[in-house]
């Protein structure tokens, strides 16, 4: 059993009166493709939805980032569009952001 931090899941723009929250993560890079970053959104979405009482959560994800997407479908997130050109990088390139939901119902 480990007694540090390996990543983190959070969520942020929470809007009560709308009843929505993002939510973002990320894990070490020693600890990816194990399953445990799914696992956490999963308990995380669930306490958002079930216990918290929302309706919806999404998270906003970088076109390129393939295990970010996979996670979020393995965690019942469905796709819901792209952004196109939303997200600035370093070097000033804009690129896409696919847009992943996942409602109570």
């Amino acid at each position: 059993m480990l007694n540090r931090a390996i990543g983190r899941v959070k969520a942020w723009e929470v809007n009560q009166r709308d009843s929505y929250a993002q939510l973002g993560y990320d894990v070490g890079s020693q600890y990816r493709s194990l399953g445990l970053m799914t696992e956490a959104v999963r308990a995380v979405v669930r306490y958002l939805l079930i216990d918290a009482g929302f309706n919806r959560v999404y998270a906003m994800i970088r076109e390129s980032n393939i295990a970010s997407i996979r996670v979020c479908e393995k965690a019942g997130f469905v796709h819901e569009g792209t952004m196109r050109k939303h997200f600035v990088e370093n070097d000033g390139t804009f690129v896409n952001v696919l847009v992943y939901g996942i409602l109570v119902s």
